[in-house]
């Protein structure tokens, strides 16, 4: 199989950018989820999630992005590694007597070693300790599952465009409110926003046919073309909706929009794990018995282009931005 990410649909169209001739070059996001780990800062993106469908505590400080190394290194106090090479070079002459070691005495290395023999001794006598087995994305997925008492439900409805599902004709007028709520106060795009038949046109519209697949069908896999993945929060409200298109071999994002009263719950970010977790879901269900869905393992997330600040949650490890050879060698990929 070919790996061409550098394609994005909107629409019926299907463009490409031409990198040898802007000054601005869009390189292709694409993980494998197969590799995929989880990092820290989203896993604190779920545990806020969590603690809010499990109590409706809402977090007074939102969970932070990406770690930079440059802001990490700014928060660092003046001195501090300066500070800490001193303590360790004033060593308190109690505790070397207590190793077994006495400056003023000559000591022979038999001797300076009995400590260190017995504490040796100790730790083999002791049972061994079993590693924690690392954590999954999955497991961080069932977490925000349904459970008794929960204070929210969130639940995520995969809708089909092609063909037309009766539950996105349904939902597309709320579909398209939200659209142009989320773009015009989160990405401060306008007040004019888009029109109906423009949103239409852009985002429910596409050019993917479904091909019947005998062992597809069969197998009772999702047929591959345009979804849209609303979220649903108690089951009565329409948060969030993330258009994706199922293509083999990858899940590719179109777009994704969400109400901004909901905005720290981080669901752009949260969104693209779930994506991830359903990629790899169908692979290991379908991958066996439907041909189709052996190589589904990549997910694309549009381009990498200096993104601004809103588009932080597009921000992935590098190994994970498919980059042209020679920039991947001046980066060290």
């Amino acid at each position: 199989m070919i790996k061409d990410f550098s394609l994005l649909r909107r629409g019926t169209r299907v463009y490409k950018p031409l990198n040898d001739i802007t000054c601005c070059p869009a390189h292709p996001i694409w993980c494998d989820t197969m590799r995929f780990r989880i990092l820290s800062a989203y896993k604190k993106v779920v545990s806020v999630l969590e603690a809010y469908l499990r109590d409706g505590i809402v977090p007074e400080r939102l969970p932070c992005g990406i770690p930079d190394p440059q802001e990490a290194a700014e928060l660092k106090e003046p001195g501090e590694n300066e500070d800490q090479t001193q303590r360790q070079m004033h060593r308190r002459p109690e505790a070397d007597k207590e190793n077994g070691y006495d400056p003023g005495t000559k000591v022979t290395p038999e001797k300076a070693a009995e400590p260190f023999l017995a504490k040796n001794h100790e730790w083999n006598q002791q049972p061994k300790i079993e590693w924690k087995k690392l954590e999954e994305l999955e497991d961080y997925m069932k977490r925000v599952e349904k459970r008794e008492g929960d204070v929210h439900t969130l639940e995520v409805r995969v809708c089909s465009c092609s063909p037309l599902s009766p539950e996105i004709n349904a939902t597309l007028r709320d579909e398209h409110e939200m659209f142009n709520k989320c773009f015009s106060r989160v990405y401060t795009l306008g007040s004019g926003g888009m029109s109906l038949e423009e949103f239409q046109e852009t985002y429910v519209k596409t050019p993917l046919v479904n091909i019947h697949d005998k062992k597809v069908e069969a197998a009772g896999a999702p047929k591959f073309g345009t979804y849209h993945q609303q979220y649903w929060l108690d089951g009565a409200k329409m948060i969030a909706v993330s258009v994706v298109d199922l293509l083999p071999g990858c899940l590719s994002s179109v777009c994704f929009f969400y109400n901004p009263r909901y905005s720290f719950l981080k669901l752009d970010t949260f969104s693209a794990l779930w994506e991830i977790a359903y990629v790899r879901n169908l692979q290991r269900t379908y991958g066996g018995t439907a041909p189709a869905y052996a190589n589904l393992r990549y997910y694309t997330r549009g381009y990498y282009f200096c993104p601004p600040s809103k588009l932080n949650y597009n921000r992935w490890n590098q190994q994970d931005v498919d980059f042209p050879s020679s920039l991947t060698a001046s980066l060290g990929l």
